[in-house]
Parts: C-alpha cells; sequence; structure tokens
C-alpha cells in the first residue's frame, strides 16, 4: 500500500521569491531614474561623443515605468506571486528585461553596467529553476518508509524513526522520535484520511520494536 500527498512550498521559500521581486522592481526603478539623472546633466556635453546618449532618456523612462508596474503587481496582485504559473511568466519577463539591458550594454562597450545586469539576469534565471524546483513535491508512504521531499533530493525516514504522523487541517505532521518535526501545508489530496491514519498508525505500532536504531 502507498500514499502520495502533495505538499505546498514552505512559507519561508515563498518570502524569498517575494523578497527577488521586490529586488528586480528597486533595481529597475533605480536604474531608470539614473538614466534620466544622467541624460539631463550630461546631454549637452556627451550627446556629440556617444551616438546612443538619446537612449538613456526613453531608456530611463521605460524602465523607471516598468519598475512601478511590477511594485503595482506586488502591492495590488500579491496573490498571482503564490500561483507558480503566474509567478514563472513574471519572473522570465524580469530575466528578458535585464538580459537583455546587459546584451545592449554589452554591445554599446559600457561594460559596467552590462556585466552588473548580466549578473541580475543570471540571477533571475537560476531563480526560475529554483522556484520551479518545488513543483510536484510529494511526500509518499509505503512498506518500508516515508519519502520526503528536500532541496537536495529526497529523505528517506524508516518506520521507526516515525513517533506519529498526522494529517488534519489541511496540514501534513511528521514527529520524529528523535524530536525532529517535519511539518508542511498540503495542496488538494484525494486519499482516503482515515485509511491513511490508520495505515500510518498500524506501520509506526509495528516498527516500535526496532527503535533502538535511532540512539
Amino acid at each position: 500500500m502507498q500514499f502520495e500527498i502533495p505538499i505546498e512550498d514552505a512559507r519561508g521559500k515563498r518570502s524569498y521569491i517575494l523578497l527577488l521581486h521586490i529586488v528586480a522592481c528597486f533595481l529597475l526603478i533605480i536604474t531608470g531614474i539614473m538614466e534620466v539623472i544622467l541624460y539631463v546633466m550630461f546631454s549637452k556635453t556627451a550627446a556629440d561623443k556617444f551616438s546612443y546618449f538619446y537612449l538613456l532618456k526613453v531608456g530611463g523612462i521605460v524602465t523607471s515605468c516598468l519598475g512601478v508596474i511590477l511594485l503595482c503587481l506586488l502591492i495590488f496582485k500579491n496573490n498571482w506571486f503564490s500561483r507558480q504559473n503566474a509567478n514563472r511568466v513574471i519572473r522570465i519577463i524580469e530575466f528578458l528585461i535585464f538580459g537583455t539591458f546587459s546584451l545592449l550594454a554589452w554591445r554599446l562597450d559600457v561594460h559596467y553596467p552590462a556585466a552588473m545586469f548580466g549578473i541580475i539576469a543570471l540571477i533571475l534565471l537560476l531563480a526560475i529553476f529554483w522556484e520551479s524546483a518545488s513543483s510536484g513535491r510529494i511526500v509518499r508512504f509505503n512498506e518500508q518508509s516515508i519519502l520526503v521531499p528536500t532541496s537536495y533530493g529526497s529523505l528517506s525516514l524508516h518506520w521507526y524513526e516515525v513517533q506519529q504522523v498526522i494529517l488534519r487541517y489541511g496540514i501534513l505532521t511528521i514527529d520524529c522520535v528523535d524530536n525532529r518535526l517535519l511539518q508542511w501545508n498540503i495542496r488538494h489530496a484525494t486519499i482516503d484520511i482515515v485509511s491513511f491514519q490508520e495505515f500510518c498508525n498500524a506501520k509506526i505500532a509495528a516498527s516500535a520494536k526496532e527503535r533502538s536504531k535511532v540512539w
């Protein structure tokens, strides 16, 4: 017999996801403001030397607007960032924006901004994969053990390591003999909760005699 329970991301991970969106938002706004300031201060002296200097004015306004749009989404559409598909689309847009900035700066031989935007784009690209890694995260209960997903793969818990398993109010809790407490919010699960609880209680009781292996 086997039970599979899909779990939600930890709250801490969602905080990191939102934090990176906020950082991207303010980088866009600050970059746009700096571009406009540079244009205003040096338009008379640098416009003749650099043919692309006029781009600072248009680019600065567009960049700041993109940052303001993202900020409005964070404030008024915060629930979008909890949806994996919507969050991935926004993250990809952020990556494309900073990646484009990096390529443009590099082609115009503005190397320091190109490197800075390139690093930001790389971080956003890694974030896309990191944030998608939790999709389909499942805790599996079988006759031999409990397979728990982790950031580096999965952890196998023997039944003799487990003191109690509780699935209640949308929360899955695994209380281990060595005082570890594992807990997740669950996504929609179609299992029979009564049968699941009986299965876990039976496996814990049957393996209680092996708990000396934990010490």
